[in-house]
């Protein structure tokens, strides 16, 4: 079966580049670190059609799951304010002895807008500014919203300049890294910049719209205002003073592209410009950036760390910050309290003391109860703001790849299994203020997932809910490091890769394997999984067999002599359950030639053929009746208690005077010759 083309690589022989598609060699030798990411290296790229193309690759040889969705909606786009990406794919990557997704864009000849964040540049004048920035990256963005993706990515660090006259602006790459997993807390919402990298998510356009405005702020004054500023104190001033305030400072702003900023920094994402909004304001219509609408101050403050709060936004986010200390006011009391009688918030402080009740009343020490009771209450104080528990700061639509980064990072995922099995998604929506129709798919999503940890076997548990959650994650199992086995296609090559160095009385079907196939390849696995799982240890070693024999029957390849010796290596289960000695020795004797031609189904078949089954033991059955029969006949002569049957004492005593007869007429004879000699 051909492998899917995002996926389909080859590489060179003979300490050779590698080459993705037949077409594009990355040479490991000649990198470019003016244009590296994060989460991936910058290589020189030589296209054997066009050897004067200018290109580059990004090869992920981070620990961070890429985006390779946004690589398959991406390829091939050649549109103003995008830097083209060319194509993707996996490799062979010999600095790992592993293999890679590389991107292949078209190489910027004039290198970044900005190299680094704390980097003063000679802004574009103002008069070129919008001919030359902000107009061919609002065409980008309007080009990846028609292609219904986020970029995530936006960021004066991540803007290049096309040609070497530097005329020609373009967004740079956003696919090898989570989204916004590497953004500035300064071209981030506040909500963004409340949740920890790996747990912004994908966002949505207002997203984009946002950390286009912080962007072109820092591209217009030559430096970035926040520079050298903590996370924190930023995403604290920005609730204070809004967005516009703390991203500007006291930087001038050019006054064609202050109206702009303005609207594409509101806070409140309902008003923030969007696309449209932006082209009716170039088209010479009044737009008025609406002003972020003040959230309710209390009557008196709330004293927190001898600093005083008087929105709940700001306590929430403030109480967040010292999780131990913050858990205080808020089991004893006070929040409620403050929200009653401060902010006059009847309802929310009546949620807020029902969950702390709730909470005292199951377990009054630490725990995960304690924990999840502040998380809740956090939750309720500002809707808007990632979930908060311990420290897993995240959003919901990012649980899936803050696991996966998390894993990736030797994390601890434990608090993420907590909030799962504890059902935050019910808190959470009980929480908004306004319907979305993302509710129901949440929910959904979080059943599921509470349904694969209760399955504690192969093919369940966290693993299982990794690869539900994310998509494009590769194969994590230990026996695949650095094979980055993106689709299900890929996994019996990479499986016959590692026979030859793996450990043959370790099992090819791991928790993680059999995770990944349950969840890419649910359709025709689901029986062979449950046989894995059994306690019998021929049905279990059958189990693994069938499982990748219906793979490779499926998707092929054809031949896999490795995986099937190792596999045949573990069968002495199976060829021990047959009861006859000469079909298990026929079996031992045909395992090699099977195993040489490399088909597992084959195998299977020679291991549990249905027929040979049922002969076996059907012959078994009749010769445990013959042992029975003998048994009892050996037992009842010893006894003395043996009898015959009438038939057969008739035959016997035929039988004994037919021979009586005919010794005496031998008898006779041999006499009667005598005396004649």
């Amino acid at each position: 079966m051909a492998q899917e083309p995002e996926v389909a690589a080859t590489a060179s022989g003979g300490g050779e580049p590698p080459v993705l598609r037949d077409r594009y060699e990355i040479d490991p030798a000649k990198p470019l670190p003016g244009l590296d990411m994060p989460n991936a290296h910058a290589f020189r790229v030589t296209d054997k059609r066009n050897g004067q193309r200018a290109l580059y690759a990004l090869v992920c040889d981070g620990p961070l799951p890429p985006r390779t969705s946004a690589m398959r909606t991406l390829r091939g786009v050649s549109a103003p304010g995008l830097v083209p990406l060319v194509e993707w794919g996996v490799v062979d990557w010999p600095p790992i002895d592993g293999r890679c997704v590389a991107v292949v864009y078209e190489r910027p000849l004039g290198g970044r807008l900005m190299k680094s964040e704390d980097e003063v540049f000679q802004p574009v004048p103002d008069q070129s500014f919008a001919k030359i920035i902000w107009r061919p990256l609002i065409a980008g963005l309007t080009e990846l919203q028609g292609r219904s993706i986020a970029h995530r990515a936006i960021r004066p660090t991540n803007l290049y300049w096309m040609d070497r006259e530097q005329t020609r602006i373009a967004l740079g790459d956003c696919t090898t890294s989570p989204p916004a997993y590497d953004q500035p807390v300064g071209c981030e919402t506040i909500e963004s910049g409340m949740a920890s990298r790996e747990g912004r998510g994908g966002g949505y356009y207002p997203d984009d719209m946002y950390a286009l405005g912080a962007t072109l702020v820092i591209a217009s004054v030559g430096n970035d205002p926040l520079a050298g500023v903590a996370p924190e104190a930023i995403v604290s001033a920005k609730i204070a003073n809004g967005s516009y305030s703390t991203v500007v400072g006291d930087e001038r702003v050019p006054l064609g592209v202050i109206e702009l900023v303005r609207g594409l920094l509101v806070d409140d994402q309902e008003q923030r410009w969007s696309l449209e909004t932006i082209e009716l304001w170039t088209n010479g219509r009044r737009m008025n950036p609406m002003q972020t609408r003040q959230e309710k101050r209390a009557q008196r403050p709330f004293v927190f760390r001898g600093a005083e709060y008087y929105t709940r936004r700001a306590l929430a986010h403030a109480l967040s910050q010292d999780w131990e200390t913050g858990v205080q006011p808020i089991m004893e009391g006070k929040v409620e309290t403050w929200l009653r009688r401060g902010l006059e918030l009847g309802d929310l402080a009546d949620s807020v003391g029902n969950v702390v009740r709730a909470a005292n009343v199951t377990a009054k020490d630490v725990g995960p109860v304690r924990d999840m009771a502040v998380a809740a209450v956090l939750t309720l104080m500002d809707p808007r703001a990632p979930i908060r528990y311990g420290k897993v700061r995240v959003h919901m639509e990012a649980f899936g790849t803050a696991m996966a980064c998390t894993l990736a990072m030797r994390g601890d995922i434990r608090p993420y299994i907590d909030l799962i099995q504890r059902d935050i998604t019910k808190t959470w929506i009980a929480a908004q203020e306004a319907f979305s129709s993302d509710f129901g798919r949440f929910d959904a999503e979080f059943k599921d997932l509470r349904t694969y940890l209760v399955q504690t076997s192969k093919g369940g548990g966290i693993e299982r809910c990794l690869y539900e959650m994310n998509e494009s994650l590769p194969c994590r199992s230990a026996l695949l490091r650095n094979q980055c086995v993106l689709e299900i296609g890929d996994l019996l090559p990479a499986l016959e890769w590692v026979a030859a160095k793996a450990d043959q009385k370790q099992s090819p079907a791991d928790r993680h394997v059999v995770a990944f196939v349950a969840a890419r390849y649910p359709k025709d696995t689901m029986g062979q999984i449950h046989a894995l799982n059994d306690e019998d240890p021929r049905k279990a070693a059958l189990g693994v067999l069938s499982l990748l024999a219906v793979l490779q029957w499926k998707l092929g390849p054809e031949s896999l002599p490795g995986l099937a010796a190792w596999l045949g290596s573990q069968m002495a289960p199976a060829i021990n359950s047959y009861h006859s000695r000469e079909r298990r020795k026929r079996i031992e004797k045909e395992l090699p030639k099977v195993v040489r031609k490399g088909s597992l189904p084959d195998l299977y078949f020679l291991l549990d053929d249905s027929k040979e089954r049922q002969l076996d033991l059907d012959g078994f059955l009749a010769a445990r009746q013959q042992y029975a029969q003998a048994a009892q006949q050996v037992a009842a002569l010893e006894s003395g208690n043996y009898r015959v049957s009438e038939t057969s004492e008739r035959l016997g005593q035929q039988t004994a005077a037919s021979v009586s007869v005919a010794i005496a007429i031998v008898t006779i004879v041999f006499v009667s010759i005598s005396r004649l000699i």
